[in-house]
């Protein structure tokens, strides 16, 4: 008599290991792909921002942003800023603070494109 595989299931339940253990990894990559983190989004380390981005943890709920940037070299909506001569960053694309996260505003005082960041502060303040 030959054992139908529910017996084998039974007896050897370490056999369907695999299987699950490929679609959990499976079920894993794809949630992973559908919250990947972008230029812009609240981080508190580097390791929560995209690849090649870094945490700037000295704003209010961290900001994934790309050092060292040139125009046209930044991912998907986000736009390369310069703020001095020695830095450059990518930053969050904006039209209007509306398309920023909470806390930050669309500023375009860097005579380039609109970014997201929080608001400046002047020197009164």
């Amino acid at each position: 008599m030959q054992a139908s595989v529910e017996d084998v299931n039974a007896i050897m339940p370490h056999k369907k290991f695999p299987y699950l253990l490929s679609g959990l990894v499976a079920a894993l990559v794809f949630l992973g792909s559908a919250c990947a983190s972008q230029v812009g989004d609240e981080c508190a380390s580097n390791v929560e921002c995209p690849s090649g981005a870094i945490c700037d943890v000295t704003v209010e709920g961290g900001y994934c942003t790309i050092p060292d940037c040139e125009i046209d070299s930044c991912p998907s909506n986000s736009v390369c800023v310069r703020f001095d001569r020695e830095e450059s960053f990518c930053m969050r694309y904006c039209e209007s603070s509306s398309d920023c996260r909470d806390g930050y505003t669309c500023r375009d005082d860097k005579g380039g494109p609109k970014f997201c960041y929080v608001p400046e502060v002047s020197p009164n303040e």
